[in-house]
């Protein structure tokens, strides 16, 4: 019984992994991830995709409760989010709908946050929207570095739910580093709040910042 359960959880695992992209399936997208679940599979969530040449779709979610029932919500989000990000939709537009749609499949409850990012790669432009989620490090190729922080209400709770999209000019060496609070916060022996976290972040940005 023990070994056919962790089978189970085995093939929940390889099924939530195979919908995540990685930087060799689309290195035109100049993206790197760490992503390691604390169970066999849970609510941490990305995608990155292509909506043209230059333009690149990039989106980090966390869904409330981090057990194996949230890893279930992360294949529909995916198809959520590919189905509804086009050249057509502002960022923001985008959120929206997706928020709208959860309003009708999410049980009391259950919520999200998430950030969207939309890279135009020929004008130099980022667009962000930051659905309740954790501040955006936005780090300069000269060393300097600004919290893009959220401006927008969770996602999948609200009918009348406020997105903002921020719009940012970028150069060559620009950095952006988006993550679920599983990188900032640590419990145990050798606890770390989420203000100790950032500054960690910072300096390991900041060190390694002319890695490519």
């Amino acid at each position: 019984v023990i070994e056919e359960q962790a089978n189970r959880l085995r093939q929940i695992q390889h099924a939530q992994q195979s919908i995540l992209v990685h930087p060799e399936n689309l290195p035109e997208a100049n993206f790197g991830i760490v992503y390691q679940p604390i169970q066999e599979a849970g609510g941490d969530f990305y995608d990155v995709f292509k909506l043209n040449d230059h333009v690149f779709g990039y989106f980090v979610a966390d869904i409330s409760a981090h057990d194996l029932g949230a890893s279930y919500a992360t294949s529909a989000l995916k198809a959520l989010i590919r189905q509804n990000s086009s050249l057509l939709y502002t960022p923001d537009e985008t959120i929206r709908i997706v928020n709208s749609i959860l309003l009708s499949i999410f049980s009391d409850g259950q919520h999200l946050t998430g950030v969207c990012l939309c890279l135009d790669k020929k004008k130099a432009l980022l667009h962000i929207v930051n659905a309740a989620h954790l501040p955006v490090l936005f780090l300069e190729a000269n060393g300097k570095y600004r919290w893009l922080e959220a401006d927008g209400d969770v996602l999948g709770v609200f009918d009348t739910a406020h997105f903002a999209c921020q719009s940012i000019n970028i150069s060559s060496g620009d950095r952006f580093f988006v993550y679920s609070d599983g990188l900032l916060e640590s419990f145990g022996p050798d606890p770390r709040n989420r203000e100790q976290g950032k500054n960690q972040l910072v300096e390991f940005a900041l060190k390694n910042r002319n890695l490519e």
